[in-house]
This record gives structure tokens, sequence and C-alpha cells, in this order.
């Protein structure tokens, strides 16, 4: 008898005297697949032998072995181990014969396609379950006599400039040859690639990418394996090339709360939760303990634009005498009005460009639910509020634990969610929950992303359908981890923002900001700050640190802002990127004794530095984007080139050439070289003084020009 919780699975397969099958495993998710294998056993019920068993969790065999001569063939499903394989008789010779698409149904947790193999002549048949077009099943052939990926690639993530290497696993009656492709970011079409430039390893096992560049983020590499009967291509490995942000302190004092209005350093803040940018780069804030909304300039100049610091309330009218009650998200539209969910008073509220206040929807003081125009629609603690480009608002009404729609005239309804249900379901409308959900960011397409934060998950929402589906992370299990969407953990995220195709995460309590690639399965990255270790230092990637970091928002040129709750500050972080030269220093000639200057235009994030050279040896304190000489000499002739750095890293210029014409050579008389003045020469001098001096007596006399006498 097979012992324990292991449950045979599957038809048997009967050679001679010997059965062989297969068993399921364990019940428990969490170790399911622990039991799977495959046994073999005499048909008189003894000898009963394991013959093989993955040993890892929901990694399970699937249907019934098939048997030719000493060989079985077999099928495993899985997260990461959907597989053809094949395995020896007696347990030995265990190989992967072909990887098969799984369709998932959950983060980490594959759909079962519970179907066997079947055997005729030199190819292996099966079907797989949910992973066709339409989510439709498919047949599929295996050739044994062709050659076949045994191990897939692996996706890489590497830092900017460095180097990437993808492998494959292949066999097959050889010889096998290798040719490796790619597909850029946003595109479907497949090329060849060759060796040359950033590629190497192109017809080999693996491919090396060298000096990976930000452009380069998101692509796709896969190998094509051929032999004399066939081929198999690989699945496809991503190119993840995270661009740190480079984070300063754009207002506010570290730690330090307060309501002050000024300059950078000299303003204050006191729990400020959410941002909204507009096309200027001026930033407006929810500065939620403040109950006020404030405008921080890209110079960092801080204003109030409405409310009263200290004084919560619910009035409407000019700027100085509304009054807030607690205000957690700020949203502008196209128009420039600007929006807030003002959390304690359960309404969202509307300001114009000439700072008066209104209340959008709901009533202040009134919790609840309910749909409707203006104020006789209700919330419940809303937070996240975003504006499409028609002016329809979205809201986070996060103790209702719904997504919320406002139309221009200010009608409320219900997207998605269950008023007063909390859960993780995906589904359409109200059959999909969420738990304590916080940021909103509209993408193209009519998308609407969400951080459903009590959940530490990122979900996605039609707003065609209002059908909604987990992107990243896992209900109820926070984390840092970075990779793939499915497998990437948060930790109570609750700010989102899109710009430039990426979804930007402040993951409130790991103390960072995120970034999800949306290519394919995902991708997230680290960008800012460090898990788990809050601060308040400027910096670079993860040298910079935040404290309870809530609201981001990126503006047009990809800047990002940050609301750092409990820093009391707003910080700013621009991609790190390495300098570009727009406008070369050109060549130049100048007479001895003369002067010149060189310069140079040059961006890159951080600001780059700068280092002259003449005739390629480094000049002394030429450390600026120009260089100057006062006193030219022959010997200042030569090529001059600037190298501009910083930490992604560096390009130096094209030459440029400075000529040094030689000067005007002094006055020499009689064209001769020196010797005593001739008489003739004196005697025209005395002439000279003489009618200068006559001259002078009537009028100022130009001096003559220092030039050789005609005569």
């Amino acid at each position: 008898a097979l012992q324990g919780c292991v449950r045979p699975f599957g038809a048997l397969t009967l050679s001679g005297s010997v059965l062989f099958g297969t068993t399921l495993g364990y019940p428990d998710p969490s170790i399911f697949g622990q039991g799977s294998g495959i046994f073999r056993i005499n048909s008189d019920g003894t000898d009963l032998t394991t013959l093989y068993s993955p040993g890892v969790p929901r990694v399970i065999l699937q249907g019934s072995v098939v048997q030719s001569g000493s060989v079985l063939y077999g099928r495993t499903a899985g997260p990461t181990n959907n597989t053809v394989f094949q395995i020896n008789t007696d347990g030995t010779g265990f190989a992967v014969l072909q990887t098969l698409p799984a369709y998932v149904v959950a983060p980490g947790i594959p759909y079962p396609t519970r179907c066997s193999l079947t055997l005729s002549g030199s190819a292996l048949y099966g079907m797989t379950t949910f992973d066709g077009p339409y989510r439709a099943g498919t047949i599929f052939r295996v050739l044994l006599d062709a050659a076949w990926v045994t191990s897939q690639p692996a996706s890489q993530t590497v830092a900017i400039g460095a180097n990437a290497a993808f492998s494959v696993g292949a066999s097959g009656p050889p010889p096998l040859a290798y040719r490796w492709q790619r597909v850029a970011a946003n595109s479907n079409v497949w090329a060849d690639l060759s060796d040359g430039g950033a590629y190497s390893g192109t017809g080999t096992a693996t491919l090396t990418v060298t000096g990976a560049s930000a452009a380069m983020n998101g692509d796709a590499f896969r190998c094509v394996v051929t032999n004399s009967s066939g081929y198999d291509e690989s699945a496809a490995a991503y190119l993840i090339v995270p661009t740190p942000l480079a984070v300063s302190t754009l207002a506010g004092q570290g730690g330090h709360s307060g309501a002050s209005d000024g300059a950078g350093s000299a303003a204050q803040f006191s729990g400020p939760t959410d941002v909204a940018v507009d096309s200027a780069g001026n930033v407006y804030v929810a500065d939620t303990d403040n109950h006020t909304i404030r405008k921080v300039t890209p110079a960092g100049v801080v204003s109030t634009v409405a409310g009263y610091p200290g004084t919560s309330g619910s009035a409407d009218g000019a700027a100085a005498s509304a009054r807030f009650n607690r205000p957690s998200g700020v949203a502008l539209d196209e128009a420039g009005n600007l929006y807030v969910a003002d959390t304690n008073n359960d309404t969202v509220r509307k300001i114009t460009p000439a700072g008066v206040v209104s209340t959008l929807a709901g009533a202040a003081g009134l919790s609840g639910s309910v749909d409707g125009p203006g104020t006789a629609a209700r919330f419940n603690g809303p937070s996240g509020i975003v504006s499409d480009s028609g002016g329809t608002l979205y809201v986070a009404d996060t103790l209702n634990h719904t997504l919320r729609r406002i139309t221009a005239a200010g009608v409320v309804s219900t997207l998605a969610g269950a008023a007063g249900v909390s859960g993780s379901t995906d589904g359409i409308g109200s059959a999909a929950t969420f738990f304590g959900p916080q940021g909103l960011a509209l993408g193209g397409g009519g998308t609407l992303w969400v951080a459903d934060t009590n959940n530490s998950t990122i979900r996605q929402v039609s707003l065609a359908t209002g059908s909604v589906s987990t992107l990243s992370g896992s209900a109820g299990v926070t984390g840092s981890a970075d990779g793939p969407s499915f497998l990437a953990r948060f930790s109570y995220p609750s700010g989102l923002a899109f710009g430039g195709g990426k979804l930007y995460v402040a993951d409130t309590d790991n103390h960072t900001v995120r970034v999800l690639t949306l290519v394919e399965q995902g991708e997230v990255t680290t960008i800012a700050g460090q898990a788990g270790v809050p601060g308040s230092a400027d910096g670079i990637g993860d040298a910079a640190r935040f404290n309870h970091p809530t609201g981001i928002a990126v503006d047009g040129n990809g800047r990002v802002h940050v609301a750092d709750t409990d820093n009391h500050t707003i910080r700013a972080g621009a991609v790190v990127g390495a300098p570009t030269i727009s406008v070369q220093p050109q060549s130049q000639t100048a007479a001895a004794g003369g002067s010149m200057q060189f310069s140079v235009t040059a961006s890159g994030q951080p600001a780059p530095t700068y280092q002259w050279y003449f005739n390629g040896y480094a000049l002394t304190g030429a450390t600026n984007s120009t260089y100057s000489l006062s006193n030219v000499q022959s010997d200042s002739a030569g090529n001059y080139t600037v190298t501009v750095s910083n930490s992604a890293g560096s390009v130096t210029s094209s030459p440029a050439t400075l000529t040094v014409s030689a000067s005007t050579p002094p006055l020499s008389g009689g064209g001769g070289g020196g010797g005593a003045m001739g008489p003739w020469f004196a005697g025209a001098l005395v002439l000279l003084g003489a009618v200068r001096y006559a001259g002078a007596k009537t009028k100022r006399v130009r001096p003559w020009p220092r030039q050789a006498f005609p005569w």
C-alpha cells in the first residue's frame, strides 16, 4: 500500500509483469507535490519502489507515464516547472525534454493540466490547458529525435553598464546549433542577433550582453536550438536594467514638523501624505496633520493654497477661509482645478485656480456608501484620488474597501468592490474585494491601478468592465522581494504614479520607492531606499532613505516627487542617466598673447563633472564646463577634449583644435634691420614735428597711426 497522504494519480502502465504509476502528493497547497513521484511495483504487489520524486512544493506529476523500451515519458506541472521529461525504468537518466507554458490562476499557482502523453513512433503528443489564445487549450508534439531545450534562460536584473549572461541547456542528437534572438520592450518582433557591439556568444549556449543600457530595459531574449531533425525555442528571458533615483529633499526639514511657508528647508510640513504635480512642475501637497493644501515650486518655495494650519473644519469658500479635516489625497485636472480627498470629512472637495473651495461630493461628517449626485452621495474615509483627461474622478474609498467614480457633474457611482466587505478576491464589479485601498494611478488603455494597501498588493481595474485582477504581490503576505510581478512582495504600499510606461510605487512600510515595468509578466525593482531601513538621507538608489513614504507623483520630465510622511518632507528623485553632450567644443584660432575659451554643453543625472585634456593629458584645475587661456603661446596649439562624468557613466567630447597665429610685428625703420637713424629720416621727423606744433595751436590733433611712412 502507498503510505500516508500520497495519492495515486492517473492510470497504471503495464510492462510485462511490472506496473509503473504516478502519485499526486499532499493536498496542502503549501507542500503540494512533496509526495508526488513515479513508482514501480510488480504485478503480484511486491517490490514497491519510488523511481523519481521532484520533492518541490507545488510541482506535481501529471497523468500517466508512457513507456518505450527502457525509457518512461511523463510530465510535471508547476509555476516554474511545467515539463515533458524522460526517465529510465530503473530510475536513472532523468532529463527534461520540453518546458511547456502554464496558465497561472493565482500568483505562483498554475492551473493543473491533467492530461497524459501519447507515444507514436519518435513523437510524443499531449495537451495543455488554458495557455492558448483566449485561454483555450492546445495540442502539442515533442519530437524525440529533435533538439530540445532542457533548461530555460533566466531573466537578469543588472545595473546600468553591467554585463548580463543568458544561458540555455539543450539536448538531442548532435550536432546542435544555437541562435539567440531579441525582441525589444513593447514590441512583438523577434530578430536574430549577431556578435558585435553589445552582444557576444550569439551562436553558443550562452549569450552575453556587455554594458547594458537603460534603453535595453524590458528587452527579451530567447534561443532557438536546432539539429537535423528539428528545433526547439526556449522561453523568453527578460533583461531588467533598473535606473536608480537620485533623491534630494525639495522642501521641509527631515524629522521636524511644522507649518511654516518658505524656501527649501525653511519650510515645514506635518505628516504630508499625497502629492500631485502640474505641467509647470509645481507640486501640490495634502499636508494632512496641518489640515491644509500646500504648493511647492520647482525651486522649492512653499506656500499655503487653502486651509489654516492646525485648524480642522469643513467650510467652503475662499482659500484662506476654507477648512479641511485631515486631507490625504490630491489630484489635478487639465483645467488646473485641484481635487482633494478630505478624509475625515468623508468628502471630495474642489479648489479652482482662483482658490475657491467647494464640496463636490459627500456631506461633511456623514459617512456611508451611497451612490448619487453631489452631496447626496456618501463616502467613508476616502484617501486616493486621480483625474482622467475628461474630468472624471476615481476615488479610493478606503474604509468602504471600494473604488468610486465621480463624473464632472459630481455624480458618484461604485466602480468595484463591495461596501464594508474587505478581501482580496479578483472579479468583476462588486464581486471583487479590496482591503483598505489607497493610492491610484491611471494609464493608457482604460486601466486604473490600485495600491491595495492592507493586502500589500497592486491591483488593476478595467474601467470599461470593472474587472479586477491582481497585478503584483500576494494578498496578506508582506515582503520586499524584487523580481517577476507574481513573485514580488510589498509591505502596505499606499502611493502609485504612472509615467513612461512604468508604475511607480511608494512602498510605505518598506521605506522604499519601487517601479513595476509593465512588460509581459512585469518586473518589480527597488529604485530608491533600502527595505526595512528608515531614514532621511539624500542619495542615489539604495543610499537614499525614506520614513514611511505615502504619496508619489511623476511629472512630464520623468521627475519623481514623494510625500515622505514621517520625515515631514517633500522629496524629489530624478532617474540617474549617463551624461550626454548636446553642444561640442569648437575649434578656434587665437593670436599669440591673446585669449581664448572652449565650452561644452552637457546634461546628466546626477549633475556631471568635467575634466579638460590637452593632447591627451589632463589639465590641472580645468574642471568646469568651460576652459580659458589668457595668454596664448605657440606651444598652446593642439587638440583639446573634455570628459563629462557622473555615477552613471562618462562621455568624451570630440577634439577641438586651437591654432595659434603669429602676433603683429613691432614698427621697424626703413624696412631694414636696425642701425643708426638715417639723415633723411631725421629730417622728416623735424618737418613732422613743426607741422604738428603749428596745428596744435588751433585744434586737437589725433596722433599719427603707427605705420611706416610712405616715403
